[in-house]
C-alpha cells in the first residue's frame, strides 16, 4: 500500500494502489533529512504496531531528520503516519498544534500532583486514556505529552496489557518485570517497558559514575556483566549505553581486547550533558 500524505494510522489514503512505499517511487533527490528515514524497515502498514526491536530504528531516524530539517508535518507525511506517531517518536507537535505545550504542561502538572496526594497510589493503572483526556479536557495528543513527559521523570510507566501506571520517582523499579496492580484492585506481575529499564539502568550507571563505584580511567563493566546483573536481555544494555559511548562518557580502549572504560572526563561530560 502507497503512503499517502497525511495518512492516519488504520486509515489508508484513499486511491493508493501500489504496493510500493512513496519514499521509493521517486527517483529526484529528496531533501537532505529524508534520507534518514529511507533505510527503516518496510513491512509495516499504516495502523500496525512496530515490533520492540525496530522501535529504536525508527526513534533514531526521526530524530535525526528532525535534527536536518524535517518538520513534524513532512516526516508525517512522508512516512504515511499520524502527527502523534511522529511525536512519539522525535517529534514536536507545537509544529502543528499552537498552545499544546502550555496545555501538556497543565495536564502534566494535574497528574503530578494527584500522584504526590495519593490519588494514584504508587504502581497503580491510573484511569486509561479516553477517562483522562475527557476529564480533562484535551485532546488525546496532548494528554500523550504529558504522559510521556511524566514518564521521562520518572512518575509513570506505560505497561503493555496494563495499561499507564503511577511510579515513585526515588525508588524506581529495576528489572525484568514489576508489580502492579489493576483497576479491578488485583495485583500481577508485569514485564517492565524496554523503554523505562533502559531509563532506570542508565541513571544507576551515571548515579555510579558520579559516587566513583565505577571509577573515572577505569575499565566499565562488560555487556554480559551488567545484562546479569540486572536481569536484562543484551540488546537492552546495548541500548542503554549507546548515548553514554556517543557522549563520550564511556569510551572504547584496548583494554582486555576491546573493552571500555569510564573517560577520565566522564564527570565533566555529564555535568555539561546535564546543563
Amino acid at each position: 500500500m502507497k503512503r499517502g500524505p497525511y495518512a492516519e494510522p488504520g486509515h489508508p489514503t484513499p486511491g493508493c494502489t501500489s504496493d510500493e512505499p512513496s519514499q521509493k517511487t521517486s527517483t529526484a533527490p529528496g531533501p537532505q533529512w529524508q534520507k534518514h528515514l529511507k533505510d527503516l524497515p518496510e513491512h509495516y502498514e499504516p495502523g500496525s504496531r512496530i515490533s520492540i526491536s525496530d522501535r529504536a530504528k525508527y526513534r533514531k531516524a526521526i530524530s535525526r531528520a528532525r535534527q536536518d530539517g524535517g518538520t513534524v508535518r513532512a516526516i508525517a507525511d512522508f512516512l504515511g503516519r499520524s502527527y502523534g506517531f511522529v511525536y512519539r517518536y522525535g517529534g514536536d507537535l507545537r509544529e502543528v498544534r499552537p498552545g499544546i505545550a502550555s496545555d501538556a504542561s497543565r495536564v502534566a502538572e494535574i497528574i503530578r500532583s494527584r500522584i504526590a496526594d495519593g490519588t494514584y497510589k504508587a504502581y497503580e493503572v491510573i484511569p486509561d486514556r479516553r477517562t483522562l483526556s475527557t476529564e480533562l479536557q484535551v485532546s488525546k495528543d496532548t494528554l500523550d505529552i504529558a504522559v510521556d513527559r511524566l514518564s521521562e521523570e520518572g512518575f509513570l510507566l506505560r505497561i503493555s496489557r496494563a495499561g499507564t501506571v503511577s511510579t515513585d520517582p526515588q525508588n524506581l523499579p529495576i528489572g525484568p518485570f514489576i508489580e502492579v496492580r489493576a483497576r479491578s484492585g488485583q495485583w500481577k506481575m508485569c514485564r517492565t517497558p524496554r523503554k523505562a529499564a533502559v531509563r532506570d539502568i542508565r541513571n544507576t550507571i551515571i548515579d555510579r559514575i558520579k559516587k566513583g563505584t565505577y571509577p573515572t580511567g577505569n575499565k566499565f563493566p562488560t555487556v554480559r556483566e551488567l545484562a546479569g546483573e540486572f536481569d536484562v536481555p543484551v540488546a537492552t544494555i546495548h541500548e542503554t549505553l549507546e548515548p553514554l559511548k556517543e557522549s563520550g562518557v564511556l569510551a572504547c580502549t584496548n583494554i582486555a581486547r576491546h573493552g571500555t572504560q569510564v573517560n577520565p572526563s566522564a564527570l565533566i561530560l555529564l555535568k555539561e550533558t546535564a546543563e
